[in-house]
């Protein structure tokens, strides 16, 4: 098992404050992923080269896609908060979420790999919903399974114990309306049961 106990993640702005928690009690991740996970790194930089040959192995692209997407569907069920505080005098407006913000989460430790998303994506443009945080405020989002960028298609793993490092930059371009924040590290450690 993979048990993974974590501080909160905390970023400061003048007047709007973002906050990174991870979850309080551990997770819990069984051997099987932990071993499918593993495979990561092997297989990514396989199929890197694999494209940058002029004339690649279709069979063998299929074979390192397959593994990827695979280990692409594991949910190790680490979830993260972004916690937004508004500590100005006015109102502020979010549009969190769909494409016109942006999460970046980046994992820094000897067993954390990111997989970016390589597929097919649809072109219509979605526009989410405001969310009006008001002076003294904070609103709540999760970061499902550690998926971020655009759409949340691009997800990180965890494959080893041992003590990692996460930031977060939050991006929103809606409009006239803009924020950009970004997070300092904070340490979380994982174990493997």
């Amino acid at each position: 098992m993979v048990l993974l106990a974590a501080p909160s993640l905390v970023l400061a702005a003048p007047d709007f404050k973002l906050e990174l928690i991870a979850p309080k009690e551990p997770v819990k991740v069984s051997k099987e992923q932990v071993a499918q996970l593993e495979k990561l790194p092997e297989l990514v930089k396989a199929l890197e080269a694999a494209q940058k040959n002029d004339r690649p192995d279709l069979k063998q692209l299929k074979v390192l896609e397959s593994g990827i997407n695979a280990a692409r569907s594991i949910d190790q069920g680490i979830n993260l908060t972004l916690r937004f505080t508004n500590n100005g005098k006015a109102a502020v407006r979010l549009f969190y979420g769909a494409d016109t913000s942006r999460n970046a989460l980046t994992i820094e430790g000897g067993g954390a790999i990111e997989l970016p998303y390589r597929g097919m994506m649809t072109t219509e443009f979605r526009i989410p919903e405001p969310t009006e945080i008001k002076p003294g405020e904070s609103k709540e989002f999760t970061i499902k399974g550690l998926a971020h960028g655009t759409r949340d298609s691009d997800r990180w793993f965890v494959f080893k114990a041992g003590t990692y490092q996460a930031t977060c930059q939050f991006s929103m371009n809606h409009e006239e309306e803009k924020i950009e924040l970004s997070s300092t590290k904070a340490a979380f450690e994982v174990k493997v049961e």
